[in-house]
């Protein structure tokens, strides 16, 4: 009886019964005076497979919006690491050490870096950037990029490199995007 209460419930909801008004359902007694709903098993698989889409299909539309925001999260980051760069002064900098952190039995190492702004004072900043296996020395010489009003904000110059995580959550992004939004579409033309 739980089974055919809930399978009248999901054809009533679902786009199978509002398709099929011709099939009615007969109501059924039991010994105990219960009254439940006749159905075929056709109608039940019916019923699931239509269920089963809906759900794929929802699924495929969140997909595809996340798709959406890690691809713009992506664009507005590198919009303003862009922004930033091109405001900034270019000057050269040194590696004078490396900090290294410990966690999870895995050990990473940024570098410290040293640079002399135009007629200020010489800064000292850790690169957000660490490796378990920097491609950097000690003693190296390095371009470095500062935010002319406030010479601590400063960043190691990586080239390309600079926009890799922005490039790399951009292309997440868009592989997510197309390929929910193809099944979302493809599963709207077969309904």
């Amino acid at each position: 009886m739980i089974i055919a209460a809930g399978t009248y419930i999901l054809l009533r909801f679902s786009k199978a019964y509002r398709e099929r008004k011709e099939k009615e359902f007969t109501y059924q007694e039991n010994e105990q005076g219960v009254i439940g709903y006749v159905t075929t098993q056709e109608m039940i698989i019916e019923a699931a497979v239509v269920q089963k889409r809906s759900v794929s299909k929802s699924a495929n539309a969140v997909g595809a919006f996340i798709g959406v925001v890690a691809l713009g999260g992506a664009l507005f980051w590198a919009n303003y690491l862009h922004t930033y760069i091109e405001t900034a002064i270019r000057t050269h900098g040194t590696i004078v050490s490396q900090k290294s952190s410990t966690s999870d039995g895995s050990t990473t190492y940024a570098p410290i870096i040293e640079f002399t702004p135009y007629k200020s004072e010489t800064i000292r900043f850790t690169s957000n950037m660490s490796s378990s296996s920097p491609s950097w020395e000690v003693g190296d010489d390095i371009f470095v990029f500062y935010d002319p009003n406030n010479h601590s904000d400063a960043m190691m110059d990586r080239g390309w490199f600079n926009y890799f995580f922005q490039m790399v959550l951009g292309l997440i992004g868009l592989v997510v995007f197309a390929v929910s939004g193809w099944q979302f579409w493809k599963k709207s033309q077969a309904a």
